[in-house]
């Protein structure tokens, strides 16, 4: 389902860098300047396109060093992927995480480190990052892979409004037989969005539900109908 709604994750990894200790530097000739330098040394950065690709190719060749992402951060979550209930609350927020990687280079655990305030956005996130992340895992000296750690962030962020709701109704109908199973569900909702679709149908597959009883206390066949309406009416 299309959400109006963006995530970003940051393209930087969560890493001290090459050097150690992290420095700013402002002058482009000195940047080059340190990654020839680097080159002299390092092993080969065939295949990078920018001094940034080239920084992180040789990152990847020290050891020890941490877990790396294998690919790019940003399109770990999408805009699809933005919660329901939080879109519809037009919730935003940051969620800082941690997550724990295994030797293989899949994640173990994600913990969040700093909330959004909004749980739906805090659980999308770690869930999603476990499910979809894949790492070059973490190595030590002698250049095995190891467990290891990597931390970044997703910035959860409206781009539009929320639309407004249209007039529509939607009958949802099953029968509910003596033994509470379900059968005969059917739904009526020509203009329902695809998601209150799903809805309406769990009501119709929820598998078992206590019988309906007749004047006997016996139980019953009945048929259960439920209808969902939208109204648009002007103020005077």
């Amino acid at each position: 389902m299309a959400m109006t709604g963006q995530a970003s994750v940051s393209a930087m990894p969560a890493t001290r860098g090459v050097y150690g200790r992290s420095k700013s530097i402002h002058s482009p000739r000195m940047t080059i300047l340190l990654l020839v330098a680097a080159l002299s040394v390092a092993p080969s950065t065939e295949g990078a396109r920018t001094v940034g690709e080239a920084m992180e190719i040789l990152a990847r060749k020290v050891v020890p060093r941490g877990a790396f992402p294998m690919g790019n951060p940003g399109e770990w979550i999408g805009p699809e992927d933005y919660p329901t209930t939080a879109y519809m609350d037009q919730a935003e927020g940051a969620v800082s995480f941690q997550l724990k990687v295994d030797p293989q280079g899949r994640v173990s655990e994600c913990t969040v480190t700093v909330s959004s305030g909004v749980a739906a956005l805090d659980d999308t996130a770690c869930n999603l990052i476990t499910l979809r992340a894949v790492f070059d895992p973490a190595r030590d000296r002698k250049g095995k892979p190891v467990w290891g750690t990597y931390a970044n962030r997703v910035v959860w962020k409206m781009t539009d409004p929320v639309p407004l709701p249209q007039p529509m109704e939607a009958v949802t109908s099953f029968i509910v037989e003596p033994d509470g199973t379900v059968s005969g569900c059917e739904l009526k909702a020509p203009e329902l969005p695809g998601e209150q679709v799903e809805k309406a149908m769990r009501m119709c597959v929820a598998g078992h539900y206590q019988p309906y009883l007749g004047s006997d206390g016996e139980p019953v066949r009945r048929r259960f109908r439920a209808t969902t309406r939208i109204e648009i009416e002007p103020v005077e």
